[in-house]
């Protein structure tokens, strides 16, 4: 493959004004037709922008091409992230970078999941293990899913000493998006583009005339929860249509649905986040309601059940690492709660023997995000990306809005879920 020759040059101050304007029109309305689906190829989308104009790579440079007839039809651009935090940070950043994706037809480069030793630890004290991503997610499902929509999928690549010492000898290019991504998709698409573009300039400025470039890879780092899903509904619905558990995860929750409807057919839910690491979180400000577990389920959840109307009428589904991480205030809690449902259940009472010991904590968070997605009602809580995910996937599932409560709510303000 011939590479493209690329060239840098400092333009005057006033055509430096004049053609940022242009630029930025030109990049806008050509992002646009891409989320429209207007382009469909991202090989296409690359060569458009390569061969219309220079991309600005700081105030004062810009990008040109030169060789227009070998610009990048074997270049192809791969999103990534940086996978970190628990199921649902996890879930968050997962379900953003598919919708980067597919706004800009990249592929997409899946990293190693993550899991907590204890829901019991100190935040700051929590060890964490690399595992891979199928233990959480059917991978197989999502790559059929998204070759339907010609997004593609790539396994992590573990880099040698060597590569990282030399990133541009594994003919790719990774470039985090250090500032905080826009919570507009169309924004977070065209920042991807200009990376892109800026991270082919300093490939092409240093690499060995002999040195091809096949995949620029962007790594969107940790977004979490900045692009409004509202920004691009439609995307975002089809992100969270793809979105399929692992089969030995599902098959465990299916059987505690079918206990659960075996008792009625329709139950309630409260994410009941009363373990140590959120009762003791250095970044949380309880407002003085959660000194310890039982007082946090006193000021934080009654109040907020009680909201909901949870009653005696129908069975209530409990969704924590509560009983596993502090079993010694089972019954406590237990008690606590009676008012609130016809009987208490958790996935611990309903399992089949054994089915849950092999589990690591955020796949038995998996299993409780399952099962809250089917409540009638759910009560979460406002601080919890748990919480707001299921409510989120509640609504795509069909649910009311209004059926989602969350404690903390102090002002009693909806959660942005958006």
């Amino acid at each position: 493959m011939q590479s493209c020759v690329l060239t840098c040059y400092a333009p005057s101050r006033k055509s430096h004004d004049q053609k940022s304007g242009t630029v930025t029109k030109l990049i806008k309305a050509n992002i646009l037709s891409l989320v429209q689906g207007k382009i469909y190829s991202r090989r296409q989308a690359l060569q458009l922008f390569l061969s219309l104009f220079g991309m600005c790579r700081t105030p004062l440079q810009y990008l040109a091409a030169t060789d227009l007839d070998t610009t990048p039809s074997s270049i192809l651009m791969s999103v990534t992230y940086l996978p970190g935090g628990g199921l649902c940070n996890q879930l968050i950043t997962i379900i953003n970078t598919f919708a980067v994706a597919y706004a800009t037809q990249a592929s997409v480069q899946l990293q190693p999941s993550g899991y907590r030793d204890s829901f019991n630890t100190p935040f700051f004290d929590i060890n964490w293990t690399s595992i891979d991503v199928s233990s959480l997610l059917n991978v197989e499902h999502l790559r059929q899913y998204w070759a339907a929509v010609g997004v593609e999928i790539h396994d992590y690549v573990i880099r040698t000493e060597a590569e990282d010492a030399e990133p541009f000898a594994s003919k790719q290019v990774e470039m985090r998006m250090h500032e905080q991504p826009s919570r507009s998709l169309l924004s977070v698409a065209n920042r991807v583009y200009a990376t892109a573009l800026t991270c082919l300039a300093d490939e092409m400025d240093i690499q060995p005339s002999d040195r091809d470039l096949s995949r620029v890879v962007i790594n969107l780092g940790w977004p979490s929860e900045k692009i409004k899903i509202s920004s691009h509904p439609n995307i975002f619905s089809q992100v969270l249509d793809s979105v399929v558990f692992a089969p030995a995860l599902e098959y465990i929750a299916e059987a505690i649905l079918l206990k659960l409807h075996q008792l009625a057919p329709h139950f309630n839910g409260v994410h009941l986040r009363i373990e140590n690491d959120y009762v003791h979180h250095p970044h949380l400000d309880h407002q003085g309601t959660c000194d310890n577990s039982l007082h946090c389920l006193d000021a934080q959840f009654v109040p907020a059940m009680q909201q909901a109307n949870f009653s005696q009428e129908l069975p209530l589904f409990i969704a924590s690492a509560f009983f596993t991480a502090q079993p010694q205030h089972q019954s406590s809690v237990l008690q606590k709660l009676s008012p609130f449902g016809s009987r208490i259940l958790h996935k611990e009472a309903l399992a089949d023997k054994g089915q849950l010991e092999p589990l690591n904590p955020e796949q038995l968070a998996v299993i409780d995000f399952m099962l809250m997605r089917r409540t009638a009602t759910f009560v979460g809580v406002i601080d919890s990306t748990f919480s707001k995910l299921v409510a989120r996937f509640r609504v795509h599932d069909g649910c009311d809005i209004g059926s989602n409560f969350f404690a903390r709510d102090f002002d009693r303000a909806r959660v942005d879920l958006s």
